[in-house]
């Protein structure tokens, strides 16, 4: 891992080396933080996994909602990436889950690699690629299933690419398409953060040595019009008004200006710079000692000093952004990370030139080893912080295998409350009824189940709470966190069951649930004389597609529009 500071020959002649060592870090941190215990049900991971079994089981690619029916409240290409890695094995995997932000976090180190090394030197592009991996922030978003990583990526590479057609005095076409993919990660603050370093023009034309911007926009202005703008008027199509009220106002505007759970803007003025300062730790303070020779010992070479000043106003102007939002969280610093590296890169690489070789590779060699096994310490040993919601993720993966063992398919159970944890290991995405047609299902001739967290409201809605049965429960001791309550006392099928899937009301007779696929909702008949009825017990009327597998092997395809209050009938006889 020897670093080398002059930009010669042959550090020209080997730039793999350095990407090849990078990946290696990175894939054993991504390896650490798979085999961490699993923790869907911390750091609001629910919702984005929801998103993603939407579109597996409900083909809503579109817009999605969660088990809530709510709308989300980002854009979907991280969503889009989920799903299109799910499709093969048609499940929500921790690896289909991560993959995406895992190599987010490996595109923005190997971007400052890059630019790094064309723009400043070699050693300066991989030790700020490694500032960029070696620190907590990533170790953290490298497998979180949330957007801030994929929004990192595009907002760097959109940056980086304005960068180049600066310098160039044109080819901004790519730099738009970049910016779309920002805006459809987390919406068009993506574009802002990118273009701050272009504040960089005006500081170059008071210094005397003007770098104006030239090149046409045109092309590119058009293409990420018709990509952000195609999506949402598409999406508006399909949801209507509750879509600009969820992402136009509760996300973009009360974020801004404050709103009900919010604070004043610019109330917490000084957390964006000691989020920077303590995430991106030990490497954030070579990043400020690099904003301040930017200022005091500006770069004579011209490419350098206007690469220096990008990085400068990227990086000061996303601080000052963020630090007038009124919704500030740690998470937001990380679009800027790629600018500090790459300045904390040069200050690294001026540091390394007064070691010598063999003491330079010794240094860089410790560096990782510490850095991995606080990673594997931190993740794997303490994280005292959120242990309750670690054991909540190992009961719904327990209490989820405990349904499968009792049911012969997809369990019929009815999931009334906060229970989306479990759904995702049972790989289905059912929609949350209302307290009277749960205690409505429980009190019918017919069997059915329902997954709820321990409280009392469901009791007030039953005329006789008595008549209820404790199926399951975990954990197994002490205060339930999550219960399986049913109208038997264990899962029996030998009968008709009943289960709630929205406003659907789903019954069961000889037939076997078996999951739903891209809003196909799939069952198995078992005998000549086997039933399902469907009916809609909601206002809207609902477009239902079945596919039914039949006793003697033949699959029958239903489209059905169901009013409200209308039922849908099948028998395995035709009828």
């Amino acid at each position: 891992m020897q670093v080398r500071t002059e930009d010669n020959p042959a550090d020209r002649s080997r730039p793999w080396r350095a990407v090849w060592i990078l990946f290696l870090i990175w894939l054993a941190i991504f390896a650490i933080r798979l085999a961490s215990p699993d923790d869907i049900a911390d750091r609001d991971q629910q919702r984005p996994v929801a998103y993603a079994l939407d579109i597996l089981r409900n083909g809503n690619w579109l817009v999605q909602t969660d088990w809530r029916d709510d709308i989300t409240s980002k854009p979907p290409l991280y969503t889009w990436l989920v799903s299109i890695l799910s499709l093969p094995g048609d499940r929500v995997t921790q690896l289909t889950l991560y993959l995406p932000t895992g190599l987010a976090m490996l595109g923005v180190a190997l971007l400052v690699n890059w630019a790094g090394r064309k723009w400043f030197s070699p050693a300066a592009g991989f030790l700020g690629a490694l500032a960029c991996l070696l620190t907590m922030a990533t170790a953290k978003h490298v497998a979180l299933a949330r957007t801030d990583a994929l929004f990192a990526f595009t907002v760097t590479l959109a940056a980086l690419l304005a960068y180049r057609a600066w310098s160039r005095g044109g080819g901004w076409t790519c730099f738009w398409l970049a910016a779309a993919a920002a805006t459809l990660t987390k919406g068009p603050l993506g574009v802002l953060l990118a273009l701050f370093g272009l504040l960089a023009v005006v500081w170059e034309k008071r210094s005397g040595r003007p770098a104006p911007l030239r090149g046409s926009h045109l092309l590119g202005v058009c293409l990420f019009l018709l990509i952000t703008g195609g999506w949402f008027a598409a999406a508006y199509l399909q949801m209507g008004q509750p879509l600009i009220d969820k992402m136009m106002g509760r996300e973009l505007v009360r974020h801004a200006v404050g709103g009900e759970s919010e604070r004043m803007p610019g109330s917490g003025f000084y957390k964006p710079t000691l989020y920077y300062l303590s995430r991106l730790a030990p490497w954030s303070v070579f990043a400020f000692i690099g904003l301040w020779r930017v200022l005091k010992r500006p770069e004579t070479d011209d490419r350098r000093r206007r690469l220096e000043r990008f990085c400068f106003c990227w990086m000061v102007g996303g601080i000052v952004l963020f630090s007038f939002a009124s919704r500030q969280r740690p998470d937001h610093i990380l679009p800027l990370m790629a600018a500090g590296s790459l300045l904390a890169g040069r200050e690294l690489a001026d540091l390394a030139a007064a070691f010598k070789p063999r003491t330079r590779q010794a240094l860089l060699t410790a560096a990782c080893a510490i850095a991995l096994i606080g990673f594997y310490v931190g993740y794997h040993h303490l994280r005292p912080t959120n242990k309750f919601d670690l054991e909540r993720s190992a009961w719904m993966v327990d209490l989820a295998d405990q349904l499968n063992q009792a049911s012969d398919g997809s369990p019929p159970v009815t999931h009334l409350h906060h229970t989306f944890a479990l759904q995702h290991h049972l790989n289905t995405m059912w929609r949350k009824p209302s307290y009277e047609r749960a205690a409505a299902l429980l009190e019918s001739e017919d069997a059915a189940y329902i997954a709820v967290r321990f409280d009392d409201e469901l009791a007030t809605h039953l005329s006789d709470p008595e008549g209820v049965y404790e199926v399951m429960r975990v954990p197994a001791e002490g205060v339930a966190d999550l219960l399986i309550l049913g109208n038997r006392p264990t899962i029996d099928q030998s009968g008709p069951v009943a289960m709630l899937m929205g406003a659907l009301r789903v019954r069961m007779e000889d037939v076997r649930l078996k999951g739903a696929r891209s809003g196909v909702k799939i069952f198995e008949s078992l005998s000549p004389d086997a039933s399902l009825t469907i009916a809609n017990e909601l206002e809207n009327t609902e477009t239902v597609r079945v596919r039914i597998r039949t006793h003697d092997g033949v699959v029958e395809n239903h489209r059905v529009h169901l009013s409200a209050g209308e039922t849908w009938r099948w028998r395995a006889s035709g009828g």
